[in-house]
């Protein structure tokens, strides 16, 4: 078996039977705290979330190689934060788009279209969350602008399940000024929270 970390080989104590968690749970134990495996590629092939999952408890083969990197924990939650603030940043200007366009014979579409912006609202909160677990500290309880993280989150709460509503109703005409003057305007505030975040972590760094 040939293992690789950042592009040079390492040597482990796998055995025979050896699981790929048992492997990465010896890589781990090698390196700083601050630095986790962040792609994992076996014979090439590089293995996404849902293979990663199922593959983790499988013996590794003895002939496979399998490929390691790595990345500094402050810096991926840092770029995972500012990813999702660009993120933010590109959705601003569909808000009205979208409201145009639930009100035509192009409605359809255009629900489909507000499925994608809660969707990145539910990438945002699973970003949060992540990003969490990855710093040993709860991002929703830090402040922005002198108020909880949390507090902006309920905020978001309370007008998307406004859109649900509307669109349960079918009422197009509250769909359409929800996105417009409710959740547009939104986009920018947390484009802004985003930023700040990973800007007091990178000033102050995790709590001690």
């Amino acid at each position: 078996m040939l293992v690789t970390l950042d592009g040079r080989p390492v040597e482990t104590p796998c055995g025979a039977d050896s699981t790929l968690q048992a492997l990465l749970d010896q890589v781990r134990a090698t390196q700083p705290p601050d630095r986790l495996i962040v792609s994992v590629a076996v014979n090439g092939r590089e293995l996404g979330d849902d293979d990663l999952s199922n593959d983790l408890s499988c013996p590794v083969d003895a002939g496979a190689q399998i490929d390691l990197e790595t990345g500094d924990r402050k810096e991926l939650i840092d770029s995972a934060l500012r990813r999702v603030a660009e993120e933010f940043a590109a959705a601003e200007p569909r808000h009205g788009a979208i409201a145009e366009r639930l009100s035509s014979l192009d409605a359809a579409a255009a629900v489909r279209e507000v499925g994608e912006i809660v969707g990145l609202w539910q990438i945002c909160h699973r970003a949060l969350a992540q990003c969490s677990e990855l710093l040993g500290d709860d991002l929703v309880q830090r402040l922005h602008e002198g108020r909880p993280v949390q507090a902006w989150l309920d905020d978001v709460v309370a007008k998307l399940v406004e859109m649900g509503a509307a669109l349960e109703a079918r009422d197009m005409v509250s769909l359409a000024d929800l996105l417009r003057y409710e959740l547009a305007p939104l986009c920018p505030a947390w484009c802004a929270l985003l930023n700040g975040l990973a800007d007091q972590l990178r000033d102050a760094g995790p709590p001690a």
